[in-house]
């Protein structure tokens, strides 16, 4: 046994640690007191079922008061948290196989006697009381100094003897140590033994984690994040007051910030007031310019007129000179033109002309008649033409129709004679306007009407007969589908709505039922009829009741209501247990009790309960039973029985087979009948589609030939109108040649022939002389009005001017009085001119136009300001055109209210700035950096601490050593927090620009919670190192982990979990270092499983394991209680202490024992 290095610390003795365990009535223990001496390991060990993990519980419960904890989980039904055991089923002895042994409830008590440095014993207990399993829980807390012993947990003052209820021991103890509520009971407890409420929080979430360490660490490959799940919460108390803090802050520059958002809203009003008085004074000024001007360029045009004037009086003249030398020469070629009419007094020369326009205008209509003959005639042969088309296409499309009439009339179920033989004559007339008439007069509707008459009633027909094959095929799967299950089916089962069903979920919920009637077995010599008339009497509803346990009720009431399960009955158990019936004398007759279920039998009788046994009147089928007489129906007996139920199945599969052969039967003949239905539909459809297409098509056709005769009447009446006045003019043309012959030949003979052209030349000259003196007597009137319109304007000019000129001096003198700082005007007004290149009243307009404008746009958008929802309601503005003036709501001008502000947010400013030290101060630098500046330091030195411990320890061939190193991303801070000094301005400013950057996401952490970036848990990476003697060691990741052994895995794990402890233990209130193990150390070899227990001893851990087979008898454990648990078959609780003390315990750092220690027997000390 040399040559392992056992290693005790005997300081790490003088702690707290739990010395005894009593428990009466929890779970199946009675009223045992298990001793754990010396402050050694307990080893808890015993079958799967014994109660090992049961006394696990009962120590968690009593150190957390119930806080983190899942009873035994091995309890669970149905496999999640809230299947597990219930503290309820603790009290009223609820076992899977037997159920509640104690179901009237009864009193539990869970009680440890802690000893602490000074070895004085203290009690920590629980006691909890329940009426009922469902009832609820009563629970109260014991705290006193003291041992258990002198706890008087029993009242020996009753008879029998009983546990003491939470008002009886608070009057027995005092109140001072019974806590009846069980807050009070945690919190006491917490202050106590855990240094406060977030340490006791932690340690049991801890135990928590150690029970179900076992799973946690299988589930798990990677050690860092194992590490940090492990780890200590830092507590939320440090990190609210600099969450708060910065929301105080943050809310304070928020207020600046709305100072300075409504300070730079007041300016922008200020900036857009003076915008509208700088617009408005530019108005004014430019308005005084555009009057200046207006007298100026008035007094230049009124200049320029009169100039005007002078130029068209001298035009007058000179049109007036020109008109009376043109009329003196008209007079002479008037009298030239009297003297060769003279010689002409027949008036030949007049007739001659008269003729010649005559002939040359009949002429052109002869011709352009002819012209319009021409396209008279051609319409008049197209016409002709479309006729000719037309009727070929009235004759193909009634040759089409005669013979698709023709084709489907023998399969529609009526006659379209008279419409074949319409068409047939039409092909066969010879006038083909008569026959024409007679398609006109072809009257579709009553065809239509014959058509409904045949469609509706088919249609009908059809949907009535695919609704009967809809059913009968509904039917036919509904009876494949019964005979399939029949068919799958053992034995008959009840004609009960949701029976199959609720059988079905019960098994799904683990819920055992059995039927009634399953139960019940006839007697050998019950005859059938006797058979037939007990089922009926007895009723279906009866026969198929579910007997379930007790403990189901509520799970099966819950199926019941939640799928409305409507009918069904339920009998428990207990209702049956408890009732003492007698079996009257009709039931022994005919049920063979010895092979029935005694269950069954007994709820048999309590529903069909009687004075009066049935009687039968068996010649007329009468029955007499209870109250009344009826005749039976007379049914098979179906249920009772096993041979009755199968024959009864095959009587049902039978029936069902019948029954689908008739539906069958009934399908096949539906299917005939439709398909003769679908030929005559399909007949009656194509007759419509060739209705719709032949119908509209022959009207059409019809209504387009008559309009084309319509239209060659017209034409031909227009060709004979247009004939008659052709020949007209052509006989009217040819007298008008004869006469102008006659006349040609008389003026020839009269030598008169050139006197016509000396006229018309004189004439040609006298229109001339008229044409010349009218334009000229035109042009002196337009030149008079323009010297009327001259004269007009001269004299309005005037007066404008004069106007003009007193509204300049009424303006200049106002602008002096309004703005005074304007000086002298006539000086501003041309340094105006000049800034904006003014030099014409037109400029000075539009120049005046923009700043009207600009004036508007300004008082729209300080309109538009002054009401904006966001600021409106604080100041309520109101804008006064009249001084240009912007008041609030109590009357205070714009100027005023910014130098308000400008004060408001000097003065919020310094307060920000002096918060923002007392946070950085206070706060961050006294509180929390030093709570950070502990974490790192304790966590650097349970490293180090854990190493030095790790090296004399050899796990098989294996040592380990734990690396803690700081992530990559928190290295600057953690630097900063450990260099961190308050007189070292560099470190405030790292730790302050930190703050700053993580303002927003510490803000934004819930309350109760802790920032990503200040939980230290995020700061550090944990690796592992394995080596073996004379190697350098390497990471234990994932792939190095799954080359070793089962044991070789877990270790690590169980390493972590206990330097956790340590660090949890060690560096804070903690007064109690207890470890809880469930199932634990699984797969590793006794070597490495010793070492781990040396391991918990050296870092001065108190471990309660509960394991089938491993017991506390090592050379590496300085003290340990190996407990033996066997549950007997009526569930009572053995157990049997074995108490090592290590003969070799003073020896500390020596290798081994001296000599391989003798065995001991069971409750034997060493």
């Amino acid at each position: 046994m040399k040559g392992r290095e056992t290693v005790y610390n005997s300081a790490e003795l003088n702690r707290f640690y739990i010395r005894k365990i009593r428990l009466i009535n929890f779970h199946n223990f009675t009223d045992d007191l298990i001793e754990v001496r010396d402050g050694g390991h307990l080893f808890i060990l015993g079958d799967n079922g014994s109660g090992k993990t049961t006394l696990l519980d009962a120590v968690h419960y009593v150190l957390t008061g119930g806080e983190c904890l899942e009873l035994n989980s091995a309890a669970r039904v149905t496999g999640n948290k809230t299947g597990g055991r219930r503290i309820q089923d603790i009290i009223t002895r609820f076992n899977i196989d037997s159920g509640h042994k104690n179901p009237e409830g009864a009193v539990t008590y869970a009680a440890l006697e802690i000893i602490g440095h000074n070895g004085k014993p203290f009690v920590a207990a629980i006691g909890m009381y329940v009426n009922s399993p469902t009832d609820n829980l009563n629970r109260w807390g014991i705290l006193k100094s003291g041992s258990l012993e002198e706890i008087p947990f029993i009242n020996d003052e009753v008879e029998p003897p009983r546990p003491r209820i939470g008002i009886e021991m608070k009057k027995a103890i005092g109140p001072s140590y019974c806590f009846l509520q069980i807050q009070s009971y945690q919190k006491t407890l917490a202050d106590r033994f855990f240094g406060g409420w977030e340490q006791f929080l932690e340690f049991s979430r801890f135990l928590k984690i150690g029970k179900a360490y076992r799973e946690i660490a299988a589930q798990t490959t990677d050690y860092h994040q194992l590490f940090k799940s492990l780890l200590p919460s830092p507590g939320t108390e440090k990190f609210e007051p600099v969450s708060e803090s910065l929301k105080s802050l943050d809310a304070s520059k928020g207020k600046v910030d709305n100072l300075k958002n409504k300070f730079r809203y007041i300016e922008s009003l200020a900036d857009l007031l003076n915008s509208i008085k700088y617009s408005k004074k530019s108005i004014s000024v430019i308005d005084c310019l555009v009057s200046e001007f207006l007298i100026k360029e008035a007094t230049t045009s009124t200049d320029l007129k009169k100039r005007e004037r002078e130029k068209l009086a001298g035009y007058i003249e000179s049109i007036n000179k020109t008109l009376a030398d043109l009329q003196a020469e008209k007079t002479n070629l008037e009298n030239l033109r009297d003297d060769y009419k003279q010689k002409d007094s027949s008036g030949l020369l007049r007739q001659e002309q008269e003729l010649a326009v005559s002939i040359k205008s009949l002429s052109e209509n002869l011709s352009a008649q002819e012209s319009e003959m021409a396209l008279l005639r051609e319409t008049h042969n197209e016409l002709l033409s479309q006729i000719e088309k037309i009727s070929a296409l009235l004759v193909s499309e009634a040759k089409k129709g005669f013979r698709d009439f023709n084709e489907i009339s023998q399969d529609i179920p009526f006659s379209i004679g008279d419409l074949i033989s319409l068409l047939n004559n039409f092909l066969h007339s010879e006038n083909i306007s008569e026959a024409l008439n007679e398609l006109k007069a072809i009257d579709f509707e009553p065809i239509r009407d014959l058509f409904s008459n045949a469609w509706n009633p088919m249609a009908s027909e059809i949907i009535n007969n695919e609704k009967i094959k809809k059913a009968a095929e509904e039917k036919v799967t509904e009876c494949d589908k019964k005979i399939d299950n029949l068919l799958n089916s053992e034995e008959a089962v009840p004609k009960v709505d949701y029976f199959s069903e609720t059988l079905e979920e019960f098994r799904k919920s683990m819920i055992a039922a059995k039927p009634l009637y399953r139960g019940l077995e006839w007697n050998p010599g019950t005859s059938p009829e006797e058979m037939n008339f007990i089922e009926e009497i007895i009723g279906e509803e009866i026969l198929a009741s579910l007997i379930i346990a007790e403990a189901d009720l509520d799970k099966a009431l819950d199926i019941i209501i939640k799928e409305d399960y409507s009918g069904i009955r339920i009998i428990t158990d207990k209702k049956l247990n408890s009732s003492n019936i007698p079996v009257p004398q009709w039931i022994k007759k005919y049920f063979n009790l010895s092979k029935s279920d005694p269950a069954s039998v007994k709820a048999l009788i309590i529903e069909l309960q009687s004075e009066n046994e049935p009687e039968f009147d068996l010649s007329n089928d009468i029955l007499s039973f209870r109250s009344h007489r009826r005749r039976l129906i007379l049914r098979e007996a179906s249920l009772i029985g096993e041979k009755n139920r199968k024959l009864e199945l095959k009587r049902q599969i039978a029936e069902m087979k019948s029954e689908r052969q008739n539906w069958m039967e009934s399908l096949s003949e539906t299917e005939k009948t439709l398909s003769k239905l679908y030929l005559r539909k399909s007949s009656l459809e194509k007759f419509a589609a060739l209705m719709r297409s032949f119908a509209p098509a022959l009207k059409n056709k019809l209504k387009e030939y008559e309009d084309l005769n319509r239209e060659l009447h017209y034409q031909n009446e227009k060709v004979a109108s247009k004939e008659e006045l052709m020949k007209q003019n052509a006989d009217k043309l040819k007298a008008d040649q004869l006469r102008i012959t006659e006349i040609k030949n008389i003026i020839s003979k009269e030598g008169i022939s050139d006197l016509q052209e000396k006229i018309n030349e004189v004439t040609g000259k006298i229109t001339l002389l008229d044409k010349s003196i009218t334009e000229n007597i035109s042009l002196r009137g337009k030149t008079e009005q323009k010297i009327e319109d001259v004269d007009e304007f001269i004299s309005g000019n005037g007066e404008k001017i004069a106007k003009i000129s007193a509204e300049f001096e009424s303006k200049t003198n106002e602008l002096k009085n309004k703005y005074s700082e304007i000086g002298n005007v006539s000086e501003y007004l041309n340094e105006l001119k000049s800034l904006h290149k003014a030099n014409s009243s037109g400029k000075c307009l539009a120049l005046c136009d923009k700043f009207k404008q600009d004036s508007l746009v300004q008082r729209t958008e300080l309109d538009s300001k002054i009401r904006d929802m966001t600021y409106s309601a604080d100041f309520s503005f109101t804008y006064y055109d009249e001084g240009c003036m912007l008041l609030d709501r109590t009357g205070r001008q714009i100027s005023e209210i910014i130098k308000q502000y400008e004060l408001d947010i000097r003065e919020t400013e310094e307060i920000i700035n002096d918060d923002t030290k007392k946070l950085f101060t206070k706060i961050i630098m006294d509180d929390l950096v030093k709570f950070l500046k502990e974490r790192i330091s304790h966590i650097e030195q349970m490293e180090r601490e854990i190493n030095l411990i790790l090296e004399k320890r050899m796990f098989g061939p294996n040592s380990y050593t734990m690396k803690i190193k700081p992530v990559e991303s928190y290295k600057g801070f953690i630097r900063t927090i450990k260099n961190f000094s308050p007189f070292n301005e560099e470190t405030k400013k790292e730790l302050l620009n930190f703050i700053e950057d993580f303002k927003a996401d510490i803000m934004a952490t819930e309350f109760g919670e802790i920032p990503e970036m200040l939980d230290y848990r995020n700061w550090f990476g944990f690796e592992m190192l394995v080596k073996t003697r004379g190697s350098e060691g390497q990471v234990l990741n994932k792939h190095i982990k799954n080359i070793g052994s089962g044991g070789e895995q877990a270790v690590p794990n169980y390493l972590l979990i206990l330097t956790i402890a340590h660090f949890i233990y060690q560096g804070s209130n903690i007064k109690l270092p207890v470890l809880l193990f469930d199932e634990a150390f699984y797969g590793i070899d006794s070597s490495r499983r010793n070492q781990l227990m040396g391991f918990a001893g050296d870092i001065g851990l108190q471990l309660f394991i509960s394991t089938p087979d491993q017991d506390g008898v090592k050379e590496e454990v300085m003290y340990s209680t190996s407990l033996f648990i066997k549950k007997d078959k009526n569930y009572n609780i053995l157990i049997q202490p074995l108490y090592w003390s290590n003969p070799d315990r003073n020896k500390q750092g020596t290798l081994g024992f001296e000599s391989e220690p003798e065995s001991i027997q069971l409750g034997e000390v060493r």
